[in-house]
């Protein structure tokens, strides 16, 4: 039987392999300089989740003394950052069904932007229920990435290098994990409030749902496009 043809791009691209090539994939692909081909086709932004991972990290490690900071019982602080696991458990559950109806960006556009929402809230020092719902929004982004990422790698990357690559793109989301908490502390102890830093880490969202926002069509949709 005669073997199927192969994409065009798995014809005529050197494959390359390294962190180095999935960032500058993200560049590429958010600046529409041109692809850049990783594993067998397509490209993938991994610095949205390094600096999702940052920000949510950063936000749930400090939460408490953030909220008690603030003014609220260390009881209620509590209470607010066990929403942060009812909003990532709630994720988890429903990322999936979404992924599986709706354009993959489209989804994490949508669940990451409760995470900014979410840093906005705290950002703003506004009180009631809003600290607990905070807490809710931020836990909603950060569970929805650990389904997003091998997701997203799948159709941008297909199968022929997902553990590789799915790997440096964990390793990004675990260095965001291992900045995040320092640097929210850092922002403190330089301005003595955590609203500056909680306000810098919103606005590293915003800019990662942008990166996102700009991810094109899955490689095979593109191809058969072009075929067509």
């Amino acid at each position: 039987m005669a073997e199927p043809a192969a994409f065009p791009s798995q014809q005529t691209s050197t494959i390359f392999y390294g962190w180095w090539v999935v960032f500058a994939a993200a560049v590429g692909i958010a600046l529409h300089i041109g692809p850049v081909v990783v594993g067998t086709f397509g490209v993938f932004l991994a610095v949205p989740f390094l600096l999702m991972s940052l920000s949510f990290h950063g936000c749930i490690l400090h939460l408490v003394p953030l909220l008690t900071d603030r003014g609220l019982s260390p009881s209620d602080a509590a209470t607010a950052a066990s929403m942060v696991g009812a909003g990532g458990l709630v994720a988890r559950l429903g990322s999936g069904f979404l992924l599986d109806l709706f354009f993959a960006p489209s989804v994490a556009v949508a669940l990451f932007s409760s995470s900014t929402v979410g840093l906005i809230l705290l950002w703003s020092g506004a009180q009631g229920f809003a600290p607990f719902a905070a807490g809710f929004l931020v836990g909603i982004g950060q569970g929805a990435e650990l389904d997003i990422i091998p997701y997203m790698v799948s159709r941008y990357f297909g199968s022929g290098a997902f553990a590789h690559i799915y790997g440096y793109l964990f390793a990004a989301f675990l260095l965001g994990a291992v900045l995040g908490p320092p640097l929210m502390g850092f922002g403190f102890d330089l301005m003595g409030s955590y609203g500056p830093i909680i306000g810098v880490l919103a606005l590293s969202t915003l800019f990662a749902v942008g990166l996102i926002s700009r991810l094109g069509p899955y490689p095979e949709a593109r191809l058969a496009h072009v075929a067509a």
